[in-house]
């Protein structure tokens, strides 16, 4: 007898939000002292700018006809609740430039000064200088243990006034230093140069050696920067719906978009960013194209964009695809939900062959097909890990790594990832007859057999899998709006755009896609709509998250969306070590991602093996502790055993029994020899439709399962195998009418609870609560929306 307790009763009401995970937008910089186009009159011009560690970017800028010619600066800092304090006030001019020159020192003399950033002597002399602030950029702390904000003044003075100062000082210059006229003559031209001092961060690693850091210095002249309109490029063609430039006033490319290009490594790199912005001013809905993107150029630029269009850059070409009559036959087989599905793997890697080589040892088998990409950059690490498969697996011809002319360097944020991943399912596609295609990551890991992920989806094939985000507001959703494009391994900020009739989804990056959606995805023989979308996709913030989803919600294949993921991810975090934004190398963005696993994670990865199959991210170190422990549970097929001790003899009993049942209806004549194996399976797509909703708010408590059952049965004299899959009543229930949709019934407690008792409200693979409980928890999912009808039609027919 089940004692109640009322004051335990309790009664769970969720309101549920969809909201996209929050990110700070990278405002455009303080445009009141970023003036360049100004009136020509003084000697000398001041501006000050507060500058912050937080701050993504900082632009030093002199009006055209002016260089920077002195810098002072102090540290303001508050320590608790008093006022600000200061550092002492350092300078830099062209006297102290041109004494260290004398005296054979630099601007890294002088480090672990309080107060001190001697890398901002690097920007004296130019008519711009741009940076990103920080300890590294110092090479030292500066204020220790507090977060810094730098109170600077630049002094701008014209260039070459004659019978002036400095004009004069420059011919002494050269009187004292005629031994060295080449660095005399960098010293005049450079006012007319835009300096940028880069760095790579090391603190994504979780160093903190400032001062090891080595800044790049990459000067640009004033006039690639500034001085480059439009129309300069006219006889360019671009392709599309393109329209025409208004006015001079709208041509306005160097100065609206100098703070990109003074960051650029190369001239190639610059002209792509032009071409880009100009394509946006051309056409605010991305429908104009980029001539670096066309593949070839018709002799008119008043061309539709049609089909096979996109060059390499942009989307794969296609290749043979073999002939699929007997991927055809299994989709009209009756028992098609008993054959195991066939899966294609991509995997991108960057680093760590050891623990890609771990993570090929979990997943591979002869009926699957696998790819590898590995970034464009790492020629080591590709023959590296080709030697290591071809030792492995010597006689395996389902494997193939990506070769380096077809591969992308896929830095975070890029569309190089997205683009990378194409080229990966293109070359599935090639290579044979599967049904789902799986992404992974070099440092992913399987936290349950593939061979019960294949059970798993073998009833829903033609189905894509992957945990949608609702659409984009382009009116909050700031970054949306913007147009990004990388080169030189940055995803830069280029310019604006306008919303367009289509919408923009986003969603996981990891999911499971159905091989008709995937041949769909790579071909450019779609629908014009489709076509016409791709530039607008492929300039979106992070492609990769939303490439896929906003293709496959406006497309023929929207209908095949089943909401849900196969990857447990680790929570996201978005700074460093020092609180900072992390990828700042790869994007003018704050960028997040899982955090690594440590041992603390594995009483959590362990449950979530009841509904995934993978999880992310793990050390690249092959002997973590994490990783191996991980490796070890699935090796010794921890998760079955687990669960066969919970399921007992007399319900594997029951339910083989109720599997040869089935079968004598069929044939009568079957008798039972022994079971062979019994594999405990998640439904990703329940049989109720009325919890779809529920499910996609991420009630675990609406999760259904599945028992796929293989025995050993006889035929008179012949011996033969029997596959059957069984679905438990579950402990919670869906309805389409009222305000109550869905309930949960359990007497198990969540065990990680403190105080006061609470109930576990998740489902679980068991069509039984353990006995001795004392308190029954009900779980009501309350929703006021209208419900689909198909959930009304499936009530109907299951109460008729």
């Amino acid at each position: 007898m089940v004692k109640v307790c009322e004051t335990e009763m309790k009664v769970f009401v969720w309101f549920i939000l969809m909201t996209l995970s929050k990110r700070s937008y990278l405002l455009e910089p303080n445009l009141t002292n970023l003036i360049y186009e100004e009136e020509n009159t003084g000697l000398y011009k001041i501006r000050s700018y507060t500058i912050h560690e937080t701050d993504l970017r900082t632009t030093l800028l002199c009006p055209k006809s002016y260089f920077i010619s002195k810098i002072s600066f102090h540290f303001s800092v508050k320590k608790g609740n008093s006022s600000a304090t200061y550092t002492p006030v350092h300078i830099f001019s062209m006297k102290t430039f041109e004494k260290n020159m004398k005296l054979g020192t630099n601007a890294t003399d002088g480090l672990n000064k309080e107060g001190r950033c001697d890398t901002l002597e690097q920007c004296i002399g130019y008519q711009a200088c741009l940076f990103r602030f920080s300890n590294e950029f110092c090479k030292n702390d500066p204020v220790p243990n507090y977060r810094k904000t730098l109170q600077l003044s630049i002094t701008c003075e014209q260039d070459q006034p004659e019978g002036f100062e400095t004009w004069n000082r420059n011919v002494q210059i050269r009187n004292d230093y005629e031994q060295v006229p080449d660095v005399i003559d960098h010293m005049v031209q450079k006012r007319y140069n835009v300096m940028y001092l880069q760095y790579k961060t090391k603190l994504e690693e979780g160093l903190r050696n400032y001062e090891d850091t080595y800044i790049k210095s990459v000067e640009t002249k004033e006039e690639e920067v500034f001085d480059v309109k439009c129309t300069d490029i006219a006889q360019s063609r671009f392709m599309g719906n393109c329209g025409a430039i208004q006015s001079t006033t709208e041509d306005l490319a160097g100065l609206s978009m100098w703070t990109t290009l003074g960051r650029t490594l190369t001239a190639e790199c610059r002209k792509e960013q032009l071409q880009i912005y100009c394509a946006y001013l051309l056409n605010r809905q991305g429908q104009c194209l980029p001539p670096f993107l066309i593949r070839e150029q018709p002799s008119s630029s008043d061309v539709k964009i049609s089909k096979d269009l996109l060059n390499e850059r942009s989307m794969p070409h296609n290749g043979d695809r073999p002939v699929l009559t007997n991927f055809k036959k299994v989709y009209a087989d009756p028992y098609m939900e008993l054959i195991p599905a066939r899966l294609g793997f991509f995997i991108l890697t960057h680093k760590a062959q050891e623990s890609l080589m771990q993570l090929l040892g979990q997943i591979m088998r002869p009926q699957h097909f696998y790819v590898i990409h590995v970034d464009q950059t790492q020629d080591a690490l590709r023959e590296s890990i080709a030697l290591s498969i071809k030792d492995k697996y010597p006689d395996w011809n389902n494997i193939r790594i990506i070769p380096k002319y077809r591969s992308f360097a896929a830095t975070w944020g890029s569309y190089e990832i997205m683009r990378a991943q194409l080229e990966c399912i293109e070359e599935l596609l090639r290579m044979g007859i599967w049904d789902f295609a799986v992404n992974l990551s070099g440092l992913d890991l399987a936290i349950r057999s593939v061979d019960d992920l294949s059970f798993t989806l073998a009833p829903f094939r033609g189905r894509t899998f992957m945990r949608l985000n609702r659409p984009i507001d382009y009116t909050k959703d700031r970054p949306v709006v913007n147009v990004w494009h990388k080169c030189d391994g940055h995803v830069y900020n280029i310019t604006w755009r306008e919303p367009r009739q289509e919408k923009i989804y986003s969603a996981s990056n990891w999911g499971i896609y159905a091989r008709e959606f995937t041949d769909y995805l790579v071909s450019q023989q779609k629908e014009e709509k489709m076509t016409k979308f791709h530039f607008f996709l492929q300039t979106s913030f992070i492609p990769d998250e939303t490439f896929i989803p906003s293709i496959l919600q406006q497309s023929k294949f929207n209908s095949t969306y089943a909401h849900g993921t196969m990857h447990h991810m680790n929570h996201f975090g978005g700074n460093n070590i020092n609180n900072l934004c992390r990828h700042s190398d790869d994007v003018d963005y704050c960028g997040k991602g899982p955090e690594t696993f440590k041992p603390e994670h594995i009483p959590d990865i362990q449950a979530h093996s009841h509904w995934y199959f993978f999880a992310r991210k793990f050390s690249g170190d092959s002997n973590d502790a994490t990783r191996l422990s991980v490796i070890s549970d699935l090796n010794r097929d921890t998760y079955t055993k687990a669960m066969l001790d919970i399921l007992t003899d007399d319900l594997i009993q029951y339910m083989t029994n109720a599997m040869i049942a089935k079968l004598h209806l069929e044939h009568k004549d079957f008798s039972l020899v022994k079971v062979n194996s019994v594999r405990v399976l998640p439904r990703p797509i329940g049989g109720n439709p009325c919890c779809e909703v529920p499910h996609q708010r991420g009630l675990q408590s609406v999760h259904e399962y599945a028992y796929w059952l293989e025995a050993e049965v006889a035929v008179g004299d012949d011996l033969r195998t029997a596959r059957g899959l069984l679905e438990p009543y579950m402990a919670h229930r869906c309805y389409p009418l009222g305000h109550i949709r869905a309930i949960h019934l359990t007497t198990r407690q969540n065990k990680l609870s403190k105080g006061k008792p609470s109930p576990d409200k998740r489902e679980y693979p068991i069509p039984y609560d353990p006995a001795g409980g004392d308190i029954i928890w009900l779980t009501l999912y309350l929703n006021v929306a209208e419900t689909s009808q198909v959930c009304h039609d499936h009530f109907k027919r299951t109460f008729e």
